[in-house]
């Protein structure tokens, strides 16, 4: 290969490889965090899922907070810019309860909260 030619392949790699980074992969994104529970309306001893997926550059972690004293965590790399998964709990008495799942990332933190009522 000439010089020029060698010279145009290493450009075009480069620019394809510039042309793939994204927010997914490398990119600044803003941090957010949803949040399902199932059943909204359990009864007291049934499994209670909080289904969460959180998005932002460098998470550290995500908090679920059940809203009876129990706090349940994911710790995450700090590399992670996706985290999706699922926590389970079982309340043992009947009532309301906030249900919050926080996302954070080095400098900040976002909330998601609902309520589960417990029968």
């Amino acid at each position: 290969m000439t010089r020029l030619r060698i010279a145009a392949v290493i450009f075009a790699m480069a620019a394809v490889a510039t042309g793939c980074l994204d927010d997914s992969i490398t990119g600044e994104r803003p941090i957010s965090i949803d949040l399902d529970i199932t059943p909204e309306s359990p009864m007291v001893d049934e499994n209670v899922r909080a289904v969460f997926s959180a998005t932002g550059t460098g998470l550290r972690g995500v908090l679920v907070d059940w809203g009876d004293g129990v706090v349940d965590s994911l710790a995450l790399s700090g590399l992670v810019v996706e985290a999706q998964s699922y926590m389970d709990h079982i309340y043992t008495t009947a009532g309301e309860y906030p249900v919050t799942a926080r996302v954070e990332d080095q400098t900040s933190s976002q909330s998601a909260t609902t309520t589960v009522v417990v029968r």
